[in-house]
């Protein structure tokens, strides 16, 4: 929904209004001849009058509906109608961090050219309380969010309280059968593996709020360390529920920064998003289900992006040739350089590609596709971000791929083409395999569509060659790969300590279309 900020200019942070016009400049509904008018007037939990952000939106439709935006105190020109107001009292002045926030919302009736006068005091707020039933241990520390919502329309940042520690949140219950009340309550301890991640939206009553711990589901979340700047990171994991609910994207950061680490969430059922740096998870939990999730597992690579031809041209998205395996996200460190070859000649060569800093170009390679011919479009990406530093003994510093095809002016789809993604098993959490272990390395074969309104060729993988390499792909020697089940493994034998392996996969389709895509140092034995 828009929402449009009307109101005193100015710093938002600033805890002390200034003088502004009697009406403030900007309406939610018709004429000036028609409106009445709203103040709202907003009192801390000492019952001094406060500066407050507020959010006022029109329940009765009007030209212009949206969520418009007005500071407390001041008086707002409005077309007659109903109207839901919500906003967050900060005790110690307008959107102050540092004492305890009251959210409270309100439906309010405004007359046709009249005042209409509303008085929201925090002294009628009640702490939100939210408990397990078995509490946890000593250790752990609850933090909180919340948002007041009224008619699914008032979900804005400023009806938040932010991330708080018990006792800082406070709730001015009421009975209108629009209003909720959305929570998010992390208890999290810096010595234990596990953490409760509740959320969920209720009718503001005022009354505690106690979730049992069978209602919950599970998450066992890995962060490995080793092929990425995931080595550097400092930012938590962070859980946000998804949706459509009062309590969507409401979240509190788990904090754990040093990489690796295995945690243990326990979540109430739903959609999520789980955030680690700019890599995340959506995904859906049952109640008493379990679901594994993983970030910075060895091998990054290419992921997703396939090129495609549309209305005679062919476009290749270069971000993604360095990317995790299974958390959906972007490194920001790429530089990539692409050839397209047709019958065999190189007929258009771009460098500076990719999304890094020191990247020239853009981040997508564009060609003319003139005739029909066979073509292969090869494309060398590598980390390198000037003034960023890459932490010691990066992996998957640089990878290649090579799309064989068939295109013509008007082919106007996806290529049948297959990035292949190596998932290695039985890496330490550093991303080593131990000297003298052999490993299989399950292979994802990944096509996905990445262009809207383009569709995809048909296409079967027929055939999957694996390669290993110690020298940096100066010699490539071939891996034994099964297919069982529909799916391809290849074993890799047992290596000796200290050893850099880098892997490649040729996929070759039905009609003899290839693609090959290789990642150097892909990871290390220990």
């Amino acid at each position: 929904m828009r929402r449009i900020r009307t109101g005193r200019a100015g710093a938002i942070a600033a805890a002390v209004a200034v003088a502004v016009p009697a009406v403030i400049a900007g309406t939610a509904g018709t004429a000036a001849a028609d409106a009445g008018s709203l103040t709202v007037t907003t009192l801390n939990r000492e019952g001094a009058k406060v500066t407050s952000w507020m959010t006022v939106t029109s329940l009765t439709p009007h030209a212009g509906d949206g969520v418009h935006e007005y500071q407390s105190g001041w008086p707002v020109t409005l077309a007659p109608g109903q109207y839901a107001v919500v906003t967050r009292i900060d005790d110690n002045g307008l959107n102050a961090q540092d004492g305890p926030s009251t959210l409270a919302a309100q439906i309010v009736t405004v007359a046709d050219s009249a005042p209409t006068a509303l008085t929201l005091d925090a002294r009628q707020g009640k702490p939100l309380r939210v408990a397990l039933d078995t509490p946890p241990g000593a250790s752990y520390v609850q933090s909180i969010a919340a948002r007041m919502c009224v008619a699914g329309v008032n979900d804005d940042f400023e009806t938040t309280t932010g991330t708080r520690p018990t006792g800082g949140v406070y709730v001015i219950p009421t009975d209108d059968p629009q209003t909720r009340l959305g929570y998010h309550a992390t208890w999290s301890s810096a010595t234990q593996k596990e953490v409760w991640d509740v959320s969920g939206a209720i009718a503001p009553t005022g009354d505690p709020i106690t979730v049992p711990r069978a209602s919950l589901g599970t998450v066992d979340v890995k962060a490995s360390t080793g092929p990425s700047s995931l080595n550097t990171q400092t930012a938590p994991l962070e859980s946000d529920t998804q949706g459509t609910g009062c309590d969507q994207k409401l979240g509190t950061p788990n904090s754990f920064t040093k990489l690796p680490f295995e945690k243990v969430l326990h979540v109430s059922p739903g959609s999520w998003k789980f955030t680690l740096d700019t890599w995340h998870y959506d995904t859906t939990v049952a109640a008493g289900a379990t679901t594994a999730l993983d970030f910075g597992r060895a091998v990054w690579g290419p992921t997703r992006y396939l090129p495609f031809v549309q209305k005679g041209e062919l476009g290749f998205f270069t971000s993604g040739l360095v990317a995790d395996p299974k958390a959906a996200g972007a490194d920001i460190t790429i530089n990539a350089t692409a050839t397209l070859y047709r019958d065999g000649k190189a007929v258009v060569t771009r460098t500076g590609l990719g999304n890094s800093p020191s990247a020239k170009g853009p981040s997508t390679f564009w060609a003319p596709i003139s005739t029909s011919a066979a073509y292969t479009l090869k494309v060398h990406g590598y980390r390198h971000a000037a003034g960023v530093p890459q932490p010691a003994g990066m992996m998957s510093t640089g990878t290649d791929v090579a799309f064989s095809f068939h295109a013509g002016p008007t082919s106007d789809a996806v290529p049948p083409a297959f990035l292949t993604r190596f998932l290695p098993n039985g890496l330490d959490p550093y991303n080593h395999l131990p000297a003298g272990h052999a490993a299989s390395i399950p292979l994802t074969l990944d096509r996905t569509s990445t262009q809207a309104g383009v569709p995809m060729w048909p296409s079967t993988a027929k055939k999957v060659e694996v390669f290993g390499s110690t020298d940096g792909g100066r010699s490539w020697h071939a891996l034994t790969v099964s297919h069982t089940g529909g799916g391809w493994t290849a074993a890799l034998p047992a290596q000796h300590a200290g050893a850099e392996l880098s892997l490649s996969a040729r996929v070759t389709d039905v009609g003899g279309n290839q693609t090959v895509t290789s990642v150097y140092r892909a990871f290390t034995v220990a």
